[in-house]
């Protein structure tokens, strides 16, 4: 059954990445899909650099108002800044034990304390390790607070949440085509303002997930630094060059900026280096056959960089392609939009999904 009739408007994609918030709505089958409607803005900070609620929310309450978006109904995402992911490695019990197993795993893992810890899960898959039968979980963590922001913020501007989600799931759902040949195993790496998040599947299961420390603002920051500017400043510069379809050489811009950002981007490269060295060991088999790069930060020369430094078969993301959706959209580069885009593709939650993924409803938020 198709995620949406040729008449049923999906819901809305809200994504929120740092200061920016994108939002999608699509309509169609999925092999004609066209954008109902589509629109990006920056939110305003509080002195602390957090999101300022109040008028963050009257931000994003205009968004929907300044554009033809059907109705209020929407589906968003939990991303680095309120979420926690591991992998985490259970003994072969029975599966309705696992909700209290990964709760005294992951005790002493969180950030934050585990009785403001919302618990989800995905299984990834059985092993065999030391002559015994293990089971490989996918843990999703959430501090109550920031996830009780999220909702409000979307509250505010007018939205009805159906469900919440992770930005993992969402990227991973926005590459995968059930026509295409995307069976095999896949990374992904959705690089934003407010973080980078790196996925490992096999088609559209999901095998591996991690944060990785590294985030467009960070970037902002080494520019700053580097070149004596005000955060504004080195943002437009930075953002200058992130735009360019290709890096030159000759252009002392160019060279300044990369200059400035390298450390990050090498550091984010080792990072997903170990990553891949994980997963190799984990699940053992056919290695990762190619690797897409997605979010705000997505360009050409970033996925050139990467799949020279990793020797792997690296592409910008291209979700509007993959799910077959016509768009006329002007406002960044496709992969930027791919998060939004999984957002909308979500499909209405079953008893089996409530249960063991961060799907939780704002109005009914249970233990998994």
């Amino acid at each position: 059954m198709s995620i949406f009739s040729p008449k049923h408007i999906s819901p809305i994609g809200i994504h929120f990445d740092g200061d920016l918030v994108s939002a999608i709505q699509l309509s169609g089958p999925p092999h004609d899909r066209k954008v109902v409607a589509a629109a990006r803005a920056t939110l305003p900070l509080g002195d602390d650099g957090s999101l300022d609620s109040d008028a963050a929310g009257e931000t994003f309450g205009r968004l929907f108002g300044d554009h033809a978006f059907k109705g209020r109904h929407a589906v968003t995402a939990l991303g680095p800044t309120e979420l926690f992911i591991q992998n985490v490695r259970l003994p072969d019990i029975p599966r309705v034990e696992w909700p209290a197993a990964l709760r005294s795993e992951s005790s002493e893992r969180l950030p934050f304390p585990a009785e403001e810890a919302e618990i989800r899960f995905l299984p990834a898959g059985e092993f065999r390790q030391d002559g015994e039968t293990k089971q490989e979980v996918v843990l999703f963590a959430s501090h109550r607070p920031g996830l009780e922001q999220i909702v409000k913020l979307c509250q505010r501007a007018g939205a009805v949440l159906e469900r919440v989600d992770t930005v993992p799931t969402a990227v991973l759902r926005a590459q995968y085509d059930p026509t295409g040949e995307s069976d095999g195993r896949w990374a992904t790496i959705d690089f934003g303002r407010g973080g980078a998040t790196v996925a490992f599947a096999k088609g559209d299961h999901v095998l591996f997930a991690k944060f990785l420390p590294c985030s467009g603002q960070e970037l902002d920051d080494a520019v700053a630094a580097a070149m004596n500017l005000s955060a504004p400043e080195a943002r437009t510069m930075r953002e200058t060059v992130t735009e360019a379809e290709q890096l030159d050489p000759s252009d002392d811009l160019h060279r300044t900026v990369i200059g400035a950002i390298r450390k990050p981007l090498e550091r984010l490269a080792n990072e997903v280096e170990l990553c891949l060295r994980y997963f190799k060991v984990a699940f053992r088999g056919k290695p990762v056959d190619m690797m897409t790069v997605a979010g705000s930060e997505a360009s050409p020369w970033l996925t050139e960089y990467l799949g020279t430094r990793l020797g792997l078969d690296c592409r910008i993301a291209e979700p509007f392609a993959t799910q077959h959706v016509t768009h006329r959209l002007r406002s960044g580069r496709p992969a930027n939009w791919t998060a939004a885009i999984g957002l909308a593709l979500a499909e209405p939650l079953t008893d089996d999904a409530r249960a063991e993924t961060f799907v939780a409803e704002p109005r009914e938020l249970v233990e998994a």
